[in-house]
This record gives structure tokens, sequence and C-alpha cells, in this order.
């Protein structure tokens, strides 16, 4: 047997939180490609089947990770003028998915936005709605937005695309 039953006994705990932030880190070092439910049971020490009681499949993992990238963004400050305080926020979610960089991939691939993306894009609508915005043009500024309101763009993480050839003027 590895180790001693004092080590077993002083383990921490699995908990839903320890498995989230255990595949954020192995997603941020091995890519989210890489990450597996058995990967990250090896991770952790435990057998696949213990994560299973924190989160449900890895749809659910998934979902958790994005909630606690895109939960750790830096909160919006209250009061002051809306405009610097629409910056401050996208630049701030933007530090966060660039030290995630499979974060953006993650985000756009959920079914459905979950509940810190929700919570992230509300505290956007409230700034646009305390500028004066009405709920419509609030509406239509979230969609103008798209992806660049969570601090990214689409070129800016896909590095499948061929570089742009370097031309030269005719001389």
């Amino acid at each position: 047997m590895e180790g001693s039953w004092d080590d077993v006994v002083r383990r921490e705990p699995l908990s839903r939180e320890r498995v989230l932030r255990a595949a954020v880190r192995l997603a941020d070092e091995v890519g989210i490609d890489t990450l597996s439910m058995r990967r990250l049971a090896q991770e952790l020490g435990v057998v696949p089947m213990a994560l299973y009681k924190h989160v449900a499949h890895k749809d659910e993992l998934l979902d958790g990770m994005v909630d606690l990238v895109v939960g750790g963004i830096e909160p919006p400050v209250a009061g002051g003028d809306w405009q610097p305080a629409v910056r401050r926020r996208i630049l701030a979610a933007r530090r966060a998915l660039l030290g995630h960089p499979w974060a953006a991939q993650v985000v756009q691939s959920r079914g459905r936005p979950t509940p810190a993306v929700l919570a992230y894009v509300d505290s956007l609508a409230g700034m646009f709605r305390a500028g004066g915005f009405s709920v419509d043009l609030t509406h239509h500024a979230l969609h103008a937005l798209g992806s660049r309101m969570l601090g990214f763009t689409q070129e800016l993480f896909d590095d499948s695309a061929p570089a742009p050839s370097r031309r030269t003027a005719p001389g």
C-alpha cells in the first residue's frame, strides 16, 4: 500500500469544489481535449466512480468549470460612469479567459448559459440600464457585443485557421 494510514486519514475529502478546481487546473495544464473523467480521477487520487457523486457527467463538469472561471471575473465596481464600468468588466473577463485558454471554447459549446454566465451578462445589462439604455437598446447592445462581452473574439482563440499570407507590393 502506498503511503501510510495517516496519509489516508489526512487526505482532503473530495467535494464538488475540489473536483472543479482540479478540472480547471488540469485543463490549463493539458488542454480541454485531453481532460477526461478518468484522468481527473487519477489527478485527484481517486477511482473514476468517486467523481460521479460530485458531478453527474462530463457536461456537468464542464458547466461547473465555466462557472468557476466566469464566477472568478473581477466584479463590477458600484457607481460611476457606465462606459468605463462596462470596459473594465469586459477587460476583466478577457484577463480571466486568457488565463484559461480552453474556457472560450467551452463557454461556446454549452447548450445553455450557466448560472455564472447569466449573472455576468445580467451585470452588464444592469450597467447599460443604469447608463440610460432602454430595455430594447440593452438587448441590442448585448447582441452586438456577442462573445466580446465575455472578453473574447473568435480570432483570438481560434488557432485552427491558417495565418494570413503576406503579400509584397508589386514592384
